[in-house]
């Protein structure tokens, strides 16, 4: 065979374990045994695949909901296509977690220095990872990671009023891996630096 075009090549693999545990987790496991499926052109699959390499390719490893939360999503999304069978629109009702769990999750969340994987919050709630997922963004609107990115950054919008803090020890502080990864994601989602945002904060 012989490549008439440039082209990109990624082998994607995932640890035997933790599909077996997600297939055990599907609220509608579809029938049949996995077999080799050839060809297969899944629009999601390939967005999910993308996402994965992009964040591979940031270098930060503080995200690890959020690359979790996406090897999750394709994981799931490949045990219903290793069946040829068409995976679940996510058009059915579910229902958000009950507030006293959703309260217990999001008190973990605020506690940076803990175990933050998508295993440790859906133990917290007491739901497997796949219903967690759902549950939580039923209940909250948002992602588990998107979620937590928030709490992370209105934490770093108090701590900014505290001028005797260093950028260094608030992005600590706040679960992130440096002060660039911080002050990236900070830029984002808020529109200025965490130094400009404090410079707007003196009298």
């Amino acid at each position: 065979m012989r490549a008439e075009t440039g082209f990109d090549l990624v082998v994607c693999a995932f640890d035997s374990t933790l599909v077996s545990a997600l297939d055990s987790e599907l609220e509608r496991r579809p029938d049949g045994e996995l077999r080799l499926q050839a060809n297969v052109e899944d629009p999601a699959a390939q967005q999910l695949m993308t996402l994965l390499i992009a964040d591979a390719n940031e270098g930060y490893t503080s995200e690890r909901l959020y690359t979790e939360n996406l090897a999750q999503a394709l994981a799931v999304r490949m045990l219903f296509l290793g069946r040829g069978t068409k995976p679940p629109s996510n058009n059915g009702r579910t229902y958000g977690l009950p507030g006293h769990v959703l309260r217990r999750v999001i008190e973990r969340m605020r506690s940076f220095d803990s175990d933050l994987s998508l295993q440790a919050l859906a133990n917290e709630s007491g739901y497997s990872r796949v219903h967690f997922v759902r549950m939580f963004k039923a209940a909250t609107g948002s992602s588990p990671h998107n979620y937590l990115l928030n709490v992370k950054l209105e934490r770093v919008r108090e701590l900014l009023k505290n001028p005797s803090m260093s950028l260094i020890d608030i992005a600590l502080d706040c679960g992130f891996s440096s002060h660039s990864h911080m002050s990236r994601l900070f830029h984002k989602f808020v529109g200025v630096t965490p130094s400009a945002y404090r410079r707007r904060l003196r009298p």
